[in-house]
């Protein structure tokens, strides 16, 4: 029977797995997802607000033959919790929420004031909902004191 263990040292390395999307995949997903824009500019009194939605929609069987992963309900479900907490997904959202509501608005300034994450999964698709509330700045505070006028 043999004694009891004795420890021999400190290990120096820790091993750990972790599971994470790739940026390849989140390139994939971007390029083959389908985006609706919604949104209006509302005004009341000085305060001019863009009030917008944007949907991501992807069905993995669309990227079947550039990954290897199965379209499968399960699969769909890892991506969309590996893209709710991906902050470049979420960044890439803003940014083209962005663009849509100033090329709809023109050249009216426009700061983020909020925006929120929802997302669901339907068999294979993955879909994401992102609301986003931005306020404009009146022009009077981008005008420019000349000296003497």
């Amino acid at each position: 029977m043999p004694g009891p263990a004795t420890a021999t040292g400190l290990r120096i390395f820790s091993t750990r797995v972790r599971e994470t999307l790739s940026q390849a995949a989140l390139g994939i997903l971007m390029e083959r997802a389908e985006i609706i824009h919604e949104g209006a500019l509302t005004e009341e009194g000085d305060t001019r607000r863009w009030l917008g939605s944007l949907l991501f929609s992807v069905d993995l069987v669309r990227l079947s033959g550039l990954v290897a992963d199965p379209a499968t309900p399960g699969t769909a479900e890892r991506m969309l919790r590996h893209l709710r907490a991906n902050a470049v997904f979420r960044t890439l959202l803003l940014r083209m929420a962005r663009r849509e509501a100033l090329r709809r608005v023109g050249d009216l300034p426009l700061l983020p004031l909020r925006a929120s994450f929802s997302g669901r999964t339907e068999g294979t698709r993955i879909l994401v909902d992102m609301d986003v509330e931005m306020e404009g700045i009146p022009a009077r505070d981008f005008e420019l004191e000349t000296p003497g006028g």
